[in-house]
């Protein structure tokens, strides 16, 4: 009959030098939160620019707009990702903090690009509106534009959408990342073959 193990295998780590290399110091990371900025002004000038009546010749500026939105959103999901990956290393990581902070600021502009497209998809009959999905360049994530003009139906004037998104960024996000940190911080001793170590409730956990 096979023993059971009596030591937890080492736990697989990720290469992030292979995204960003130099870490929360990265240079090639700050360019491309700089990078970021741009394409969110940019995308916030389409959004702007939107012809308030949907039909056939507004159609492209309509699905320039929506895939400006969905492709800053791929870049803003990879700076959370990497800052995220950056504090669970190293939850002392200043730098990645205020990345991480960084982030949910560029969130909360990107969702309010979204509730002022959101607000104008109300405006627009089904007709178009359903005439505009069928464009290959938004057929694949038309179920998902869908959801969003419906779920839109049942929110709050623009204005007061904005409002919420600007008091979370330093409100409910902040709070957030405020207890991952207090959290990570936490240390307790472990004695393991005689050697008595101070670990994360996480490295204990998996003791």
């Amino acid at each position: 009959m096979a023993q059971p193990a009596t030591k937890i295998p080492t736990a697989p780590t990720w290469d992030l030098e292979s995204i960003f290399p130099g870490g929360s110091a990265s240079k090639e990371y700050k360019a491309f939160r700089d990078q970021l900025t741009t394409k969110l002004d940019n995308t916030g000038q389409l959004i702007d620019a939107l012809p308030e009546q949907l039909n056939a010749p507004a159609r492209p500026q309509w699905t320039a707009a929506i895939l400006a939105l969905q492709n800053v959103l791929a870049d803003i999901e990879l700076v959370l990702s990497f800052a995220g990956c950056l504090t669970a290393q190293n939850v002392s990581d200043a730098l990645a903090h205020a990345a991480e902070g960084e982030g949910d600021e560029y969130v909360a502009r990107w969702r309010k690009f979204m509730t002022r497209l959101e607000a104008l998809s109300l405006r627009q009959s089904d007709t178009e509106w359903n005439a505009l999905l069928e464009s290959p360049d938004l057929k694949g994530i038309s179920f998902f534009l869908n959801e969003v003009r419906t779920i839109a139906r049942k929110k709050m004037p623009v204005e007061k959408e904005e409002l919420a998104l600007d008091l979370a960024v330093n409100g409910y996000h902040a709070w957030h990342r405020l207890y991952d940190k207090m959290a990570g911080d936490l240390r307790e001793a472990f004695e393991e073959n005689g050697e008595v170590k101070q670990l994360s409730m996480g490295q204990l956990a998996t003791k």
